[in-house]
C-alpha cells in the first residue's frame, strides 16, 4: 500500500488495522507515516489477533500463527525492541504493550480507552461469565464430570480471560467475583440441563442489548464471539443434555467433546 492523495486514517487504523491493510507488510511499507505510528498499528493487530483465541476449540480459527509471526517480523523490521523478560506475553499469548518501546504517538492513547456504557457492558458480561462456571462447577460437584458441563466450564474460563484481557487493555479494574461458592446447586441434573437452556436464551438476548452500546471493534469482535460460542455450541448441546434426561437417556458422563457450552443464568439470580 502506497501513500496516494486520499489522508491516511489513523484512528481507524488503531480501532482496526484490517480495516486499512491486507498483510503486515502493508504496514511497513506505509512510509509516510512515521516509524512510532506503523509499530502502534502493528501491535494493536497482534493484539487483535491473540484476542481471536477465545474460540479456539469451540467451531472457531484461532490465531494465526502465521500472521502472527508476520506480525512480529515486522515489527523487528521497524526497530520495536521487544522485551519479554520485564514485560511477558499477555493471557492470550500475546506481546503485552509494555513490553513494545516505540515514542509516544500523539492522540493514540485515546484508542486505548473505552466510553462509560461499553465499560458497563463489559462489567456485566463478565459477571455473568463468572457466574456461568460457578453454576457449572456446583454442578459438576454434585453429579461429578458429567457433559456436557464438564466441557463447558473450561469454555467459561476461557471467554471470562477473553473479557479479562479487554478490561487489561483499558486499563480497567476488574470486578469482583461475586459468585465463586455461592450458587445454589440443582436439585436433579434434568432441573440444572433446564436451568442452562433457559440461561443460554437470555445469555444471547443479554448480548443483544449489550452490542447495541458498543462501537469499540476489539470488545464488539470478543463479545460477538461469545454470543455465537453460546447460541451455535452451548445452547444446543445443553437442550441434548435436557432431552437426554427427559428420556432417561443417561447422564453423559466423561469429559469427552470439546466446545462446551455456555450458560446464564442471569445476575441475581
Amino acid at each position: 500500500m502506497r501513500p496516494d492523495d486520499t489522508p491516511f486514517d489513523l484512528p481507524t487504523a488503531l480501532l482496526d488495522p484490517t480495516a486499512l491493510f491486507d498483510t503486515p507488510e502493508a504496514v511497513v511499507a506505509r512510509d509516510d507515516l512515521p516509524v512510532a505510528a506503523r509499530i502502534e498499528i502493528l501491535r494493536r493487530w497482534e493484539y487483535d489477533a491473540r484476542e481471536l483465541e477465545v474460540a479456539e476449540d469451540e467451531g472457531f480459527a484461532g490465531a494465526d500463527e502465521d500472521l502472527l509471526a508476520r506480525i512480529h517480523q515486522a515489527l523487528h523490521g521497524l526497530g520495536a525492541e521487544i522485551d519479554l523478560e520485564t514485560a511477558p506475553p499477555t493471557r492470550q499469548g500475546g506481546v503485552a504493550a509494555a513490553a513494545i518501546e516505540v515514542p509516544a504517538i500523539e492522540g493514540a492513547a485515546s484508542y486505548n480507552r473505552v466510553d462509560a456504557p461499553t465499560a458497563a457492558a463489559m462489567r456485566e458480561a463478565l459477571d455473568d461469565e463468572y457466574k456461568a462456571r460457578a453454576t457449572y462447577r456446583a454442578v459438576i460437584a454434585a453429579f461429578g464430570a458429567v457433559r456436557p458441563f464438564v466441557n463447558i466450564v473450561e469454555a467459561e474460563d476461557r471467554h471470562a480471560a477473553a473479557l479479562e484481557a479487554l478490561f487489561a487493555r483499558f486499563g480497567l479494574s476488574l470486578p469482583e467475583d461475586r459468585w465463586a461458592g455461592r450458587v445454589e446447586t440443582p436439585a436433579s441434573l434434568a432441573a440444572a440441563c433446564a436451568a442452562a437452556v433457559a440461561g443460554e436464551i437470555e445469555n444471547g438476548e443479554m448480548y443483544e442489548r449489550l452490542l447495541a452500546a458498543i462501537s469499540h471493534p476489539a470488545v464488539r469482535t470478543v463479545m460477538l464471539r461469545l454470543q455465537a460460542a453460546s447460541r451455535d455450541n452451548h445452547l444446543p448441546a445443553f437442550s441434548r443434555c435436557l432431552d437426554r434426561e427427559r428420556h432417561g437417556g443417561g447422564r453423559g458422563e466423561g469429559g469427552g467433546g470439546r466446545g462446551g457450552g455456555r450458560r446464564r443464568r442471569r445476575r441475581g439470580g
